[in-house]
């Protein structure tokens, strides 16, 4: 019977100093929380959501490869300036080139 009295007022005190600590506890895991953040913003380049950080004239556009069909980030693309088309490789590129020029010999043999 004692055992229980003696557990019960301590649980009682701990709740107690729980309860009274409870403020400082939840400053304290925001301040942690905010200088994660920073560090992670400074290192990485990443914001605080985690998404990459952009600047106002990057945008993250995706565009697909004319000939393959992969999609990649349009700063990596490699684009033709006569063409509207984009590439993902140099590889690509020349498959593009081979087919048109055999689509091209294919209609000179047709219509002669």
């Amino acid at each position: 019977m004692k055992v229980l009295i003696i557990l019960g007022a301590l649980v009682l005190l701990s709740l107690l100093i729980y309860r009274a600590v409870k403020p400082y506890l939840a400053t304290a895991r925001r301040l942690l929380s905010f200088v994660r953040d920073v560090r992670r913003m400074s290192a990485g380049g990443t914001t605080v959501a985690g998404a990459p950080r952009t600047t106002n004239t990057e945008i993250k556009k995706l565009v697909r490869c004319a000939s393959c069909g992969v999609w990649l980030p349009a700063a990596r693309a490699i684009a033709l300036r006569s063409a509207a088309s984009s590439y993902c490789s140099h590889a690509c590129l020349e498959r593009a080139v081979e087919q048109s020029e055999g689509q091209k010999t294919t209609r000179r043999n047709r219509q002669a």
